[in-house]
């Protein structure tokens, strides 16, 4: 994260950050019954115009990155010595 926010502009790591909260909300809220995701579909970012000039392709590239690497399972590391 913090590369990311070394390398986006200050305007653009903001709409990335929360684009991905928006998307991360509704998947956690699908299925549920209620919350924000049980619309079906992806969640609407309400994103002025000056923002959405700074969702850019690069942005957006950077988004689908984050995604998948939230999608991943976490990795668990064994600190037991191994068996002699």
């Amino acid at each position: 994260m913090e590369a990311l926010q070394r390398r986006l502009s200050p305007g653009q790591f903001i709409v990335l950050m929360r684009a991905f909260n928006a998307c991360r909300a509704a998947r956690a809220g699908a299925g549920t019954g209620s919350g924000p995701g049980t619309g079906g579909g992806a969640p609407h970012l309400g994103l002025a115009s000056g923002e959405q000039e700074l969702f850019t392709p690069e942005v957006q590239s950077e988004m689908l990155t984050l995604m998948g690497l939230a999608e991943q399972p976490a990795l668990r590391v064994d600190r037991r010595p191994p068996a002699a």
